[in-house]
């Protein structure tokens, strides 16, 4: 009798740990690519967010801000990765870039056409680019070198929601 309980407990740990395991191994690459667009979250340029409730990951603050118009839910932006650091930065202290130069979302590959000639983008989720900096002129300065519009972060979300 004792042989089988213990047998039985001894079971329940190694499943509850291959669950635990299994758990870890899906958040982990959930949080490596956005909610929204599934391409991958970028050292320089992620987001995180509350949306219906829920937390989510963002490749950037565009998909972040733009989610609202997607599927109408509202949307909070908690944290920004500072581009030159790639640290986690709060929105309310966040200046942004937007329209710049640089943009790690945009894909490299040149869209071809049915004439299998290049073809101009004309739409991406993620543009305009939007880059965030914990200080000002870290972004003037980037905006200097890779052009752009500086503002702050609740600015631009504030014209995101209306």
């Amino acid at each position: 009798m004792r042989g089988s309980w213990l047998g039985a407990c001894i079971f329940v740990a190694v499943m509850v740990a291959a669950g635990f395991a299994a758990w870890r191994t899906v958040r982990a690459s959930v949080d490596d690519t956005c909610a929204v667009c599934r391409r991958p979250v970028h050292e320089h340029s992620g987001a995180t967010g509350i949306v219906g409730g829920r937390r989510a990951v963002f490749c950037c603050p565009t998909c972040a801000l733009s989610q609202h118009h997607q599927d109408g839910r509202p949307v909070t932006v908690t944290a920004l990765t500072d581009y030159a650091t790639s640290t986690r930065l709060e929105p309310a202290k966040a200046w942004i870039v937007r329209g710049s130069d640089v943009n790690p979302c945009t894909r490299q590959r040149a869209l071809i056409d049915a004439d299998k000639r290049a073809a101009p983008m004309e739409f991406d989720r993620c543009s305009p680019g939007l880059l965030a900096f914990a200080h000002r002129d870290d972004a003037l300065g980037f905006a200097s070198r890779h052009g752009g519009t500086v503002l702050r972060f609740t600015e631009l979300a504030a014209s995101f929601t209306r």
